[in-house]
């Protein structure tokens, strides 16, 4: 079951969740790009609640618009990645 926070469209499903950088000169070369966001995303945004995963569509969304995640979750991800890893029998040893 998906999570009704999860975005539909590439670039922007995820934007009703914070606020993206201005641009009061209006001075951008490409207009057409999207802002980036200001902040990193909220632990409660990019980590299912129940499971404790990452939704993919947003981290995906949130980093082609040159989003930035906080150093924590970033471990928290690779974490978990390894412990998944470790446990197919099929992969090299980490």
């Amino acid at each position: 079951m998906e999570s009704s926070k999860a975005p539909q469209t590439l670039s922007g499903g995820y934007r009703q969740y914070f606020e993206v950088l201005k641009d009061p000169l209006e001075d951008r070369e490409i207009k057409m790009l999207p802002l980036p966001p200001i902040k990193p995303l909220r632990d409660d945004i990019l980590f299912d609640p129940t499971s404790g995963k990452p939704d993919w569509r947003i981290v995906r969304d949130f980093m082609y618009d040159e989003g930035e995640m906080s150093k924590a979750q970033v471990i928290r991800i690779c974490k978990a990645v390894i412990d998944l890893l470790k446990k197919e029998p099929n992969l090299t040893k980490i």
